[in-house]
């Protein structure tokens, strides 16, 4: 990740990519977390996947949020579900190797079907 996205205002700014399912996510997520952001003292610049799953209620949420928080990699306290919104953000640290096969993986253990594309059945 090379320059290009400059910090501005106070939302975070949202960037679209695609990887294969095998890509190292967390090298992106250092690269992210070395940023000079204008917040970075009171907000440390950070990686989230947003992924996609019919959540159906809270529990079905909590319960997203548990498996995704086993992988190594991914930030406990940054990493939240929303049954209302069908969105699971998952943050990484950057410090262990994660792929997106990785946290699919672990959705599909805990009996949950995530995509990365809104929308999908």
């Amino acid at each position: 990740m090379e320059g290009g996205i400059k910090p501005g205002g106070e939302t975070p700014a949202r960037v679209v990519a695609t990887a294969d399912e095998n890509a190292d996510l967390s090298k992106a997520a250092e690269k992210v977390k070395e940023a000079n952001t204008p917040h970075k003292a009171k907000v440390a610049p950070g990686l989230t996947i947003v992924l996609f799953a019919d959540l159906k209620d809270k529990s079905e949420a909590e319960k997203a949020e548990k498996a995704v928080q086993k992988v190594k990699g991914v930030s406990a306290g940054g990493t939240k579900a929303d049954a209302q919104k069908d969105e699971i953000h998952v943050q990484l640290t950057g410090d262990h190797k994660v792929t997106m096969h990785d946290l699919m993986s672990a959705l599909k253990d805990a009996g949950i079907t995530a995509h990365t594309t809104k929308g999908k059945a």
